[in-house]
């Protein structure tokens, strides 16, 4: 629905305007107000998002209709999708510095939770939306590494689909890059004032102590990158959805 609210409203204006039942878009309507969106400047994967929402309200499929698949085969030529990005960033760039941050019971529980998190978006390559639903129920130990079970619904979750189990191996060959065990000690250390009710991993960082949400560990996985010089003006969204790094998260831990 999140996605859907934009087109969704430019089709209640839309509606109003030309004196339509929003519920009822047929063959026309729909053309008319996806021709209007294009000239707007939207591109072909908007047009698709508003199609689909669409779809969702009204009585009839707009999907199967020939009108309207020929009118986006003409969009897909004359816009047709580009990727986001042209080039990646280096994440090594990120670890040596991540490196200098010592993983001990006298690191600052700030800089240990700025170094936790980044390094299990680099590894795990999940959304900030998954992280930040984390729960410490659900985290168990063994002698390879650490299993995060995912119990919570999240943006891809689906009726059929199993949930997202991360594996966060203990990696010796560097211990100072160890998401393992640094993940024990973030437990450990935060155990003290973590409130009863709160079975979240990731807390904030002042008191009162309450759930971060995935804004929260965006906002500190972006400060992180800036610091060590990634552009986040370029790599605006990379800290939404780290999938830019799948081809490399391999090279983190093994």
């Amino acid at each position: 629905m999140k996605q859907y609210d934009s087109a969704l409203r430019k089709w209640w204006t839309h509606c109003a305007a030309h004196h339509l039942d929003p519920f009822q878009p047929d063959t026309s309507s729909a053309l008319c107000f996806f021709t209007t969106y294009f000239n707007e400047g939207a591109s072909y994967g908007t047009l698709n998002s508003a199609r689909a929402a669409l779809g969702l309200i009204g009585r009839t499929s707009l999907g199967e209709d020939a009108c309207i698949s020929r009118f986006f085969k003409g969009v897909h030529n004359l816009r047709p999708p580009a990727p986001r990005y042209s080039s990646t960033w280096d994440p090594a760039t990120v670890l040596n510095h991540l490196c200098s941050i010592p993983s001990t019971d006298h690191t600052s529980i700030r800089e240990l939770t700025l170094k936790l998190v980044t390094l299990i978006a680099l590894v795990t390559a999940h959304r900030v939306q998954t992280l930040s639903l984390i729960q410490l129920p659900h985290i168990t130990f063994s002698e390879s590494g650490a299993t995060i079970n995912i119990a919570l619904p999240i943006k891809t979750s689906r009726k059929g689909c199993p949930q997202p189990s991360l594996f966060l191996p203990f990696f010796r060959d560097k211990p100072e890059l160890c998401v393992a065990t640094l993940l024990q000690l973030y437990i450990r250390r935060t155990a003290a004032h973590r409130p009863p009710e709160i079975d979240r991993l990731f807390l904030t960082l002042q008191r009162p102590f309450k759930s971060a949400s995935s804004q929260t560990l965006s906002r500190w996985i972006k400060a992180t990158l800036k610091d060590w010089g990634i552009n986040t003006k370029v790599f605006a969204r990379i800290v939404f959805g780290m999938r830019l790094l799948r081809t490399r998260s391999a090279r983190v831990c093994p």
